[in-house]
């Protein structure tokens, strides 16, 4: 999924950045430069949505569209109540990822 989300976002002109763990996110993001983060809601081990609670709790006001295989209206209740601007049931067409990418630019 990232290598997909790597070429869509390239190719659409965006300068991205990825990681392969939360740990190596928290360990190496620019943060402070970032104008967007996609987040899976399940980062293996860890929800994607507690991670942007940890983030916005420390200052970080970048927006975040979630990416998830779960189905659930619940979980997109809580999604949107953790400041997402979009939540993105896999699989999703690239034009879905694209247009909540513009909306946020």
């Amino acid at each position: 999924m990232l290598g997909a989300l790597t070429r869509v976002l390239r190719i659409h002109g965006f300068e991205i950045e990825t990681f392969d763990s939360v740990q190596d996110f928290l360990a190496g993001a620019h943060l402070e430069g970032a104008r967007c983060l996609i987040l899976d809601v399940n980062l293996g081990g860890r929800s994607g949505i507690e991670l942007r609670k940890q983030l916005a709790s420390q200052g970080v006001s970048a927006p975040v569209i979630f990416i998830t295989a779960i189905e659930s209206d619940s979980l997109r209740t809580e999604a949107l109540q953790a400041g997402c601007v979009a939540c993105l049931n896999k699989p999703f067409p690239s034009s879905d990822l694209i247009d909540a990418l513009e909306r946020v630019a």
